[in-house]
């Protein structure tokens, strides 16, 4: 198990991880739009996406030298049945995603994953029986109007493709959000 961190520096390392995500997810969104007119099927963009996932775990499960733990998981088939399910949904909802992306702008498609967190509320508490804060649940609320307002504002005047984003983002989130779940129930399994 790693070191634990005082308090203060748990909110800057916090604090780092989100930005790095957010930089990074809107790098590799630019860079799936861009790549739609280099590949021939939205499958074979998604596959080489996941397999860099999975490659960039590996090293860094590696270089923590616990590849061990991996393989020790590997024979647990709960955890496997919880890995491999949530694996096919984060599949499932990354074609679903590069479609929308293919179809629409990307100011159009982008923004709606703002919606993510609040079916994340819903889904984290019924599969894994977490509640929300209030101020946490008032930020999610802030954050998803937010997101509406600028689609309303975007999609004037594009109703049809506006409404094929809509249908494609939200399997997608719905998708991805189900799949967030379900590998934090693999976590908290692996982890007892």
């Amino acid at each position: 198990s790693g070191v634990a961190l005082p308090q203060s520096k748990m909110t800057y390392v916090g604090y780092y991880w989100a930005f790095s995500a957010a930089v990074s997810n809107g790098v590799i969104d630019t860079m799936r739009k861009q790549a739609n007119a280099k590949f021939t099927s939205n499958v074979e963009l998604v596959a080489l996406l996941e397999i860099t996932n999975i490659a960039v775990l590996l090293v860094v499960l590696a270089l923590q030298g616990q590849l061990s733990d991996l393989v020790a998981g590997c024979g647990d088939a709960h955890l496997m049945r919880f890995g491999v399910g949530s694996a096919v949904l984060k599949v499932g909802s990354s074609l679903v995603y590069q479609r929308a992306l293919q179809l629409s702008p990307m100011s159009l498609s982008v923004p709606y994953l703002a919606f993510t967190p609040m079916l994340l509320l819903v889904t984290s508490y019924f599969l894994l029986g977490e509640k929300p804060a209030a101020n946490g649940v008032a930020g999610v609320l802030v954050m998803t109007a937010g997101a509406y307002a600028l689609n309303l504002v975007s999609g004037k005047g594009n109703s049809k493709v506006l409404e094929k984003v809509m249908e494609r983002e939200a399997a997608a989130a719905a998708a991805a959000d189900v799949s967030t779940a379900v590998a934090s129930m693999t976590v908290e399994r692996w982890s007892e």
